[in-house]
């Protein structure tokens, strides 16, 4: 009996998600889009970025038990990218990941080259310790630029910036003749 008391203390059981329930959905209140949001030419399959297996990590590592942290690392460079591009991104972004953990694809409602370029630039050189997947991030609708557009603060950590921006005075600035820049 006291095995299996013992045995039963060990268990482990974890919850990550609420599924919604009779059509309501939970967290943010935004309903989920549906699978018409078109695919963007992004450049992702060019060749101009090394084969998956060959990238390095990009900052989506996550606990032993968890080490998958994807959709974390992606909504952050979302909304790097939005400011860095000037806030001109509507409607739905949808980041696709394959198998192999390196980004597949890039469907966006509205897309916006600038912004497009700096997901492609950020999104593009690394994989994450993934299973094929898909992060579905809403942008706003409205947005005509921002005060703030390319003024993005550095962070701390590994990747204080986003790829093709380098920290200057605690701002993400464009590397000269880097994807990253706005084309506006």
């Amino acid at each position: 009996m006291a095995l299996l008391t013992a045995l039963a203390g060990c268990s482990r059981e974890v919850n990550i998600r609420d599924e919604p329930e009779g059509g309501v959905t939970g967290g943010s209140g935004v309903f989920e889009p549906d699978a018409s949001v078109p695919l963007v030419d992004a450049g992702l399959e060019s060749g101009a970025y090394a084969v998956c297996e060959e990238r390095p990590e990009g900052d989506c590592r996550g606990t032993n038990d968890f080490a998958c942290e994807f959709e974390r690392w992606a909504r952050a460079v979302a909304r790097d990218c939005f400011v860095l591009a000037g806030c001109f991104s509507n409607g739905w972004l949808v980041l696709d990941i394959g198998d192999d953990g390196c980004v597949t694809g890039i469907r966006m409602e509205h897309p916006d080259p600038g912004y497009v370029d700096c997901l492609v630039a950020s999104l593009g050189n690394y994989r994450c310790p993934c299973r094929a997947g898909q992060v579905t991030h809403f942008l706003g609708l409205g947005n005509d630029g921002c005060e703030d557009a390319g003024s993005l603060e550095c962070r701390s950590g590994e990747f204080p910036c986003p790829v093709g921006y380098t920290c200057v005075d605690q701002v993400c600035v464009a590397e000269p003749g880097s994807a990253g820049a706005p084309g506006r």
